[in-house]
């Protein structure tokens, strides 16, 4: 599918657990990176960690504060934010208008939530965390293995 065939959904597909609605894309067969649009109205959205996931935040409308790992930067049009696996993430809207955003996620952030918790207060890492972001990790390594060994088992088959 080309790059340019792809349009977030006109409803959201999800609510992500700090309440942020999520526009996903239809990215075909890509396994290794998933793109959302996440719509953040006015306001202040509670704190969370990706166990796995490594997330870029592009601002394309809008102004954003964004507290990672308890710092904070002011976001607005063309920044670009990179929040890694077991870092502390909050969304705060101060402005009137609605902030876009697209969320690039390696890996592709799951539809059930389950690489995302919910946080008190930004911070680091917490063993309450470590054990389920190893487990989680575990289980991405899996799939990725079984979508690498499919694709090299059908490049072998063109050359045989």
């Amino acid at each position: 599918m080309p790059a340019d065939a792809a349009r977030a959904s006109s409803e959201a597909r999800a609510v992500a657990p700090d309440g942020i609605a999520i526009h996903t894309f239809d990215l075909g067969p890509a396994a290794f990176v998933g793109i959302a649009e996440g719509r953040i109205p006015p306001g202040r959205y509670a704190a969370h960690l990706h166990l796995s996931l490594e997330q870029f935040t592009y601002v394309v409308e809008g102004q954003l504060r964004v507290i990672t790992g308890g710092v904070t930067t002011e976001a607005g049009p063309g920044d670009l934010l990179l929040t890694l696996p077991g870092e502390s993430l909050q969304f705060i809207n101060d402005g009137a208008q609605t902030a876009r955003v697209l969320f690039i996620c390696a890996p592709p952030y799951p539809p059930d939530d389950s690489d995302t918790r919910t946080l008190s207060a930004n911070g680091p890492l917490g063993p309450e965390h470590a054990q389920a972001a190893i487990e989680r990790m575990k289980a991405v390594r899996a799939a990725f293995n079984a979508v690498v060994d499919a694709r090299i088992a059908e490049l072998r088959s063109v050359t045989e």
